[in-house]
C-alpha cells in the first residue's frame, strides 16, 4: 500500500495527521476507531494513539499525552506500545459525521 502524509497539526496535548491512501480503505467500516495506548520517557502519564477513517482513502491519526502537553522533541517514532499484553481497543466513534446532524 502506499501512503502520503497530507499534513499534521500540533494540538495542546499532541497533533493529529491526515494520511491519503492510494487506495481505497473498504475493510473497516468508518465509525471505529482504534485506541492504542503508548508510552516514553517524556511522557510522565503515558499516553494513547487514536486512528480512524476519515472518508473511503483518508485516514486520521491523532497522538494524546495523558494530563500533560506534548513534549516537542517526541515524534511518533519514538514512542513504544505501552505492554507487550496491551490489545488494541476497537471503539464505536461518538464523532458526527458532517451532514449526520
Amino acid at each position: 500500500m502506499d501512503f502520503d502524509v497530507l499534513g499534521r497539526e500540533r494540538t495542546t496535548f499532541g497533533f493529529y495527521t491526515l494520511i491519503q491512501q492510494h487506495e481505497v480503505l473498504e475493510s473497516l467500516p468508518s465509525s471505529l476507531e482504534l485506541i492504542l495506548p503508548i508510552t516514553h520517557h517524556a511522557l510522565r502519564c503515558g499516553g494513547y494513539f487514536v486512528c480512524w477513517i476519515e472518508d473511503g482513502a483518508t485516514i486520521c491519526l491523532e497522538a494524546v499525552a495523558n494530563r500533560q502537553s506534548w513534549p516537542p522533541d517526541i515524534s511518533p517514532a519514538d514512542v513504544c506500545w505501552a505492554s507487550q499484553s496491551t490489545k488494541m481497543a476497537w471503539r464505536t466513534s461518538r464523532l458526527s459525521k458532517a451532514g449526520d446532524e
